[in-house]
Parts: C-alpha cells; structure tokens; sequence
C-alpha cells in the first residue's frame, strides 16, 4: 500500500490496494487520446505539439474526479482498464468567446501492448451545461438564437429549435488508436468521434496516421490528420450546415536527440480548411520549433 501526491497541471492522491490497482482522487487528465498522459512533456513524442486536428486543446482536458486502474497480463499482453468519473465546473473557452460550463463525465479505456505492438480503446459520456443567452453576443448564443427565430417564423420548416440548447445534453465521445514502434521505425493511427445530443455541437469524426524513421540521434517524422463534421438530415441540418467544419494537415518534422533527456525539433504543416463555419475556409503552413527536457 503508498499514498503519493502528484503536483503539475494536476493534483491528485493516488491509493495502491496492490501492486496491479491504483486509485486516484483529485485533479485528473482527461484520458480521451492516445497521448493524453503525456501531452504536457514533450519529450515523449517527435512533434513539437500533437495535431489539433486530434488532440484538440480545451479546458475539459482535466477534471475533478476520481478513476481506478487495473493492470494485468495474459501470456506476452500486458494491459490496463481504467474507469473514472468526475465533474468539471469552470469556464468553456470556444473560439473567442468563454461560457461558464458544468460538465460531469465519466469512461472507461482499455489498453494493451506485446512487443512492438500497442493499442488502445475509449469510451467516454458526459453532460454538458453552458450559460447560452439568446440576446447574447457571443456565437453560441446567436447560433441558438438563429434557431429560434427560424423556428418562429418558420424559415427552415421541420426546425426545432429546442434541439440546439445545450442544458444537461449528453455527449459521447469515442477513441480507439494502434501504435507500432520496434525503436527504429514507428508507425500511429488514431481515430476519434464525438457524438453530440444538442444539434448546436456538431457530430464530427477525426483520424490521423502518422510514421517516423530513426537515423542515429534524428528522426524524421510525417503525419496526415483529417476532421469533418457529420451534419444531421432533415431541417436541423440545414441550419447546422452554417458551422460545418472539414480540414486537414499535414506535418513534416525532425527531432534531433543531443542526449537521453535532451530533443530539438522543428515542423512545418500545412493546414487545409476546406470548409470553415460553412463557408470556404484558407490554406497556410506553420512552423515551429521546440526544445523538449526531462530530468
């Protein structure tokens, strides 16, 4: 048994009941990517940061909660379950604008690995609450303010503009990556899907793929990512259509290992929005340059 407090952009008390079981009670990372325990040390993967067409940013990437893990072999697989449940109450911050939100969540992932091989599977709900104002400014609140005024005057018929509040909406959300690294060579395909009650938030799907090659103390990676929104039939859909979203990138990068805790790295992406709230959205390219310690 050990108790152990864990301080960074999380606070948490961790319980072992055996060697194999951990639970933790505090402020905890929201496992919904492959890479979620490790987004804040950068050391522990070749981009200088994870493509946002995946690894979308946001405050709900932590919670207040609690989770259980349990860790186990069968024959040459080694593999964990982790289940949790918590609540997040602080501001939503969405494109410019912020919004108070009460989300309580709750998951459960499996993961496994033998040799070479690595693979992981999320399944996650919440339920979200936001402060929408109908005579508000910010865009949520024109957005369902559209909505009912195209209802009263029956501008899109069939419209109901009771599906685009987002008070106690449920939402999933849906992970399931593979990983092939033998040191050399590396491979990674992630795929993501959220699944939204509120019409407001649109359905989308995300996947990437990504491969890297070691030459000596470089590496030289090349990942695509693409994310498109599933937009309802019907009427809503036609409204919903107004915020659709499609894009797409790809990065191209180097790292460089000076010593075993020490990276620099640089990457170039090209960003593709096709469409971007509805309308054709602009191509750029980004680069960046990282330096990545651990002690």
């Amino acid at each position: 048994r050990q108790r152990q407090m864990c301080i960074r952009d999380r606070a948490y008390v961790t319980y072992s009941f055996d060697e194999n079981t951990d639970v933790r009670v505090g402020r905890l990372r929201t496992p919904l990517y492959h890479y979620s325990d490790f987004l804040e040390v950068g050391y522990a993967y070749n981009w200088v940061t994870p493509s946002s067409i995946i690894y979308t940013q946001s405050d709900l990437s932590s919670f207040n909660g609690a989770d259980i893990t349990r860790r186990f072999t069968l024959n040459s697989v080694d593999g964990f379950a982790q289940a949790y449940t918590g609540r997040y109450v602080d501001v939503l911050t969405a494109g410019e604008d912020n919004y108070a939100a009460d989300m309580s969540n709750s998951g459960l992932v499996v993961g496994a690995n033998s040799g070479d091989f690595s693979g992981r599977i999320g399944f996650h709900k919440a339920t979200l609450t936001l402060d929408i104002d109908p005579a508000g400014t910010r865009a949520f609140d024109q957005y369902v303010a559209g909505a009912m005024a195209a209802e009263s005057f029956n501008l899109i018929p069939g419209l109901n503009a009771s599906d685009f509040e987002i008070n106690d909406s449920n939402i999933g959300y849906y992970q399931t990556s593979f990983v092939y690294d033998n040191g050399t060579t590396s491979f990674i395909a992630e795929y993501t899907y959220l699944d939204s009650e509120s019409a407001a938030i649109n359905n989308n799907s995300a996947y990437m793929i990504g491969g890297a090659q070691r030459f000596g103390a470089t590496t030289v990676h090349l990942t695509y990512a693409a994310k498109e929104d599933d937009i309802d039939d019907g009427a809503n859909g036609i409204l919903q259509a107004n915020a659709e979203m499609i894009e797409n990138s790809i990065i191209l990068g180097a790292r460089y290992d000076y010593d075993a805790g020490t990276a620099f790295k640089l990457e170039a992406e090209r960003h593709n929005e096709e469409l971007a709230a509805g309308q054709d959205g602009s191509v750029g390219i980004i680069y960046r340059a990282g330096f990545s310690l651990v002690f």
